[in-house]
């Protein structure tokens, strides 16, 4: 059995993986020879095979809901996009691309679009999650690129993390980071976000800032660095150092204490901590750029750095954590609608020129095209005429879904290649094409510290399944361009964009592989990862490359950039922050297959601060009803007391393929930082009342059903092999729900229940038919905690009327999965706790919890602190009495 070497298709950590295939059995696990994850995997990752198969599978091309072949199919995209083209223009087509291709889908899209259509109308989720760092990191150091690599983070004394959970958004990064300060225990980690999330609970100082506050923050760092002394000793050569002089003036303690609404102490202690450490990395991700001041915030981060020089040195530097696998490799290609292709701009006549003779352009695109939400809204108003979206979900991950909806249904040709079936974007198209999914696609991705690594294939592709370069180059073909796209494989297309990246290598850009562009087929094969730079005619380098540091007698590099924070008053409502829960990812389309990722935290949920739901007048029993615009959201209540006071917080992840008024983005208006483009996801503002529920509902069924109309306000699913997992809230009494639940499954052909048991716990059915169980449903007047493992694996298995009345007393409540490595439950880390394993470690020996990814361990530790602090509550009872 062989080991295929490739890479994670999850976040921008970009790990190395080894899949091994033995039958229809695969294995994973990490690659301990990969630079970025040395071996170690995340939840999501080491569950990979989970996500494989036909199951949920695009298997064949469509059109107008109807099966036909390829021939046919992209014949017919390639007519009406050039139809579109000869009546409207080459500014009425456009793509919409995903961090989830490869590098090579995303050269060819971005060549035919804006080497050949003509127009610059191709754009890509990058636009949702790292345009404001983008920008920033041209406008501070004038390139798209992050200057350090992931050592830093081990070699730093104080890591700074902005609005970054990066113990549940790039897991395998921080236990790095958490390796590292255990062999080094001077290390300080400072977490800056408004929740105390899991990664803040790890922290030596949490600052819970309020939302927006993070601009003040760090003018204020500089003002007081300059206070210091600690300036570079040519500051006074950096371009914008005489003008942020004056600006910081209005920056002194009282205002920035005012704005973030920190205590002063905790602002001085962060202040003191960053001056007295040289070796500082300071992390940040979508706290930072999902802001309509993202932009701000990002040379807000990097003014501290240059002025101080702690940039391109080891321990040291700003860090842009990418959220997708390859947002990086789609930038170097020009994916973004206001770039050209290998980080040049649009308006470099200089470089458009030489990018064209090599493409050999008919017409190329020489200004800006519609960033994400422009287009969409250009859309609307009906002046894109066929779009074609690759490999994402834009009426779940967009901001007002509402508006997405619309422009899709008003567009005359819309057009999806997707792996997955079903998606809420899907359900507008009129074109659908089967694109090879991971483990069937072979291509590159570049992570976040510009390490360039192969994705390989180690299986067949599902059904009729095509990568997506391949599908692009023959509509390509079919709109007339019979040159340029004559690729053979994937490493042909690679040498062509490696060729172009000299382009910028010689005009004084960072990115340049041109050393790869004479790769052979074996040698793009067998290419290591490594880290960009790699320019002609020097030998090649793999590992922990730095950029920007300044030459000793040099002029320093880079340009401060500070603007006024936002002063404007307040909007009126609830803040609404959104974010990852930690087993899932996106809109759940490859996750939402794995059983065991689906159990830590199985639905949606609104959390709040108790005080808050006292004020509001709900209980974790009830449902929150979000409004904003035409836009409403409805979840059921969390209590959390890490959530600060007036705030919200709610996952991204469930769409209307999985739930019903749970996509969050329904209440997440379009505002949007006005140089990047990127929309403000993380700052909504929401009316909020309860919604009181008299039943709660879960059902166990053998295949996905839509839940019927008239019983349930919310409802929410987990899918599985052995069928799907159902949580319903009804305003309806338990017996009216009961009855109502009957007659639906009796419907689907279930029949009427083989068992029941009433109790004042509420209502219990299995439906047995043949000696099989094929459905299951319990009904309450209370929320449980029921993952119902135990009923799924049951399933269409036979069961004797003994089983069926185990199955039936089974407890209530079942404990909530906490570590999803080695499946423990919360009741088994306090089995251990209750034994005298009083912190992580110590419950990591017992039973094993956090010693796999380890995004557990912050967990551990609050039911460390919880059980310690019951206890000392007892001993105090005791005593008084």
């Amino acid at each position: 059995m062989t080991e295929t070497r490739t890479t994670c298709p999850y976040c921008g950590v970009g790990c190395g993986v080894l899949a091994s295939v033995n039958g229809d059995q695969v294995q994973i696990r990490g690659d301990q020879y990969h630079p970025s994850n040395q071996g170690l995997l995340c939840s999501k990752g080491l569950r990979l095979a989970d996500t494989l198969g036909e199951r949920g599978r695009l298997l064949y091309p469509s059109i107008g809901g109807q099966r036909d072949s390829w021939s046919r199919t992209l014949a017919y995209v390639g007519h009406k996009f050039r139809q579109a083209v000869e009546q409207h223009g080459p500014d009425s087509v456009a793509f919409y691309l995903s961090g989830q291709l490869l590098t090579e889908d995303y050269y060819v899209a971005n060549k035919l679009m804006k080497g050949f259509i003509g127009s610059a109308n191709v754009d890509t989720n990058s636009r949702l999650c790292m345009s404001s760092a983008v920008t920033a990191h041209k406008r501070g150091l004038g390139s798209d690129s992050v200057p350090g690599c992931y050592q830093d983070f081990e070699l730093a004394d104080l890591v700074v993390l902005v609005g970054s959970n990066m113990n549940w958004c790039h897991p395998v990064l921080f236990q790095r980071l958490q390796a590292a300060r255990r062999a080094r225990p001077h290390m300080r980690l400072v977490v800056i976000d408004p929740r105390r999330t899991a990664t803040a609970e790890a922290a030596d100082l949490h600052l819970a800032i309020r939302p927006g506050g993070d601009l003040a923050l760090f003018h204020g760092l500089l003002r007081f660095l300059i206070e210091q002394g600690l300036q570079r000793p040519n500051a006074q050569q950096l371009s914008g150092w005489r003008d942020t002089q004056v600006s910081l003036q209005a920056y002194d303690l009282d205002r920035v204490a005012g704005e973030t609404d920190l205590d002063r102490d905790d602002i001085i202690d962060f202040y003191q901590q960053f001056a007295a450490n040289p070796r500082v990395v300071t992390g940040f991700s979508m706290g930072i750029n999902q802001s309509e001041q993202g932009v701000d915030q990002g040379n807000a981060i990097l003014n501290c750095h240059l002025l101080t020089d702690r940039i391109g040195r080891p321990g040291m530097g700003p860090f842009s954590l990418t959220g997708q696998p390859n947002a990086m490799g789609g930038r170097e290609v020009g994916g973004l609608a206001n770039t050209l292709a290998a980080h040049r701009e649009l308006d470099d006549e200089v470089a458009r020129q030489a990018i064209g003779e090599i493409w050999r352009s008919p017409r190329m695109a020489s200004r800006p095209g519609l960033k994400a939400v422009e287009l969409f809204e250009a859309m609307e108003r009906g002046e894109i005429k066929a779009l074609w979206i690759m490999g994402t979900n834009p009426a779940v991950s967009l901001p007002d879904s509402g508006l997405v909806a619309r422009a899709l249904e008003a567009c005359p040709l819309v057009v999806v290649s997707d792996c997955i079936v079903g998606t809420d974007t899907q359900r507008h198209a009129d074109v659908l094409l089967p694109a090879t999914g991971w483990g069937e696609k072979a291509g590159t991705v570049t992570n976040s510290e510009r390490r360039l690594s192969r994705q390989r294939a180690f299986m067949p592709p599902s059904g009729e399944a095509r990568p997506d370069w391949w599908m692009l180059c023959q509509v390509a073909k079919a709109m007339g361009f019979n040159h340029g796209f004559n690729f053979a494989n994937e490493a042909d297309i690679f040498r062509e964009h490696a060729s172009l990246s000299a382009i910028n290598g010689r005009l004084g850009g960072e990115f340049d592989i041109g050393a790869l562009a004479t790769l052979t087929d074996e040698q793009y094969q067998q290419l290591p990862p490594l880290q960009w730079p790699q320019p002609a005619g020097q030998p090649l380098r793999l590992n922990n490359q730095r950029l920007f540091a300044s030459e000793p007698e040099g002029p320093p590099r880079g340009q401060l950039q500070l603007s006024s924070s936002a002063t404007s008053p307040a909007a009126p409502g609830w803040v609404l922050n959104n974010g990852r829960y930690r087993d899932q990812w996106h809109t759940m389309t490859r996750s939402g297959l794995s059983p065991q990722l689906g159990r830590h935290r199985p639905w949606p949920e609104v959390a709040l601060h108790p005080e808050d739901a006292r004020l509001l007048g709900v209980t974790a029993n009830d449902l929150l009803t979000l409004q904003a615009g035409e836009g409403e959201l409805l979840l059921p209540v969390a209590l959390s007391e890490q959530q600060r006071r007036g705030e919200l917080f709610a996952p991204i992840h469930w769409s209307g393929q999985f739930s019903g008024q749970a996509t969050v983005n329904a209440v997440v208006g379009r505002g949007r930082d006005p140089l990047s483009g990127q929309p403000g996801f993380k700052g909504a503002r929401v009316q909020a009342r309860p919604c009181a529920v008299r039943a709660w509902a879960q059902l166990w069924l053998p295949e996905p059903v839509a839940m019927p109309a008239g019983v349930a306000v919310f409802w929410s699913s987990q899918t599985h092999p052995q069928g799907g997992g159902y949580l319903l809230a009804s305003e309806l009494p338990v017996s009216d729900c009961v009855e109502r639940l009957q007659q639906w499954l009796a419907t689907l052909g279930h029949g009427q229940p083989s068992v029941c048991q009433v109790s004042a716990e509420g209502n219990r059915q299995l439906f047995v038919k043949g000696g099989r169980l094929l459905a299951a449903m319990f009904v309450s007047p209370q929320r449980r905690h029921l993952p119902g493992d135990y009923l799924l694996q049951a399933l269409q298995s036979p069961v004797t009327a003994t089983q069926q009345r185990s199955l039936l007393m089974t407890p209530t409540t079942e404990s909530r999965l906490l570590c999803c490595c080695l499946q423990l439950t919360e009741a088994d880390v306090d089995a251990a706790i209750a034994e005298g394993a009083d912190s992580a470690d110590k419950v990591a020996d017992a039973c094993g919890a956090g010693t796999g990814c380890g995004s557990c361990r912050s967990e551990v530790m609050e039911r460390c602190r919880h059980a310690k602090h019951e206890s000392e509550s007892e001993v105090q009872n005791a005593l008084v009495d």
